[in-house]
């Protein structure tokens, strides 16, 4: 008699608590309508850039160096250099391109070149 109870027992709260679990997600996601408003992060109007003014580049004081680290053409082509892992566990280098490498001479030439005048 013990183990008809326990059974019965056992059988109703199990089917009791598959029962409420759908039931309380269908309370707790009927989703939000919203109050309708316009979200502060939209802009109101459409942005467009048809009256933007290009800014001039800013110029140096006299004698102040510019703030970026000083770099020479080796280090700027050894630093665009990839390294990575393959998905098959090998290591994977990838140097810069020869074009890439002609656009960082060409820069650092005429970098140079302005330098000098």
């Amino acid at each position: 008699m013990n183990k008809i109870v326990s059974t019965v027992a056992l059988s109703a709260m199990l089917s009791t608590s598959l029962w409420v679990a759908p039931t309380m997600a269908a309370d707790f996601s009927g989703g939000n309508q919203g109050s309708g408003d316009t979200p502060r992060g939209l802009p109101a109007v459409e942005f467009s850039l048809r009256n933007a003014k290009p800014m001039d580049t800013p110029e140096l004081p006299a004698g102040e160096a510019p703030r970026a680290a000083p770099m020479d053409e080796g280090s700027a082509i050894a630093s665009l250099t990839a390294r990575g892992m393959s998905s098959d566990g090998k290591e994977v280098t990838v140097e810069p391109s020869e074009a890439l490498r002609e656009i960082i001479k060409k820069e650092y030439s005429a970098g140079n070149e302005g330098k000098k005048g």
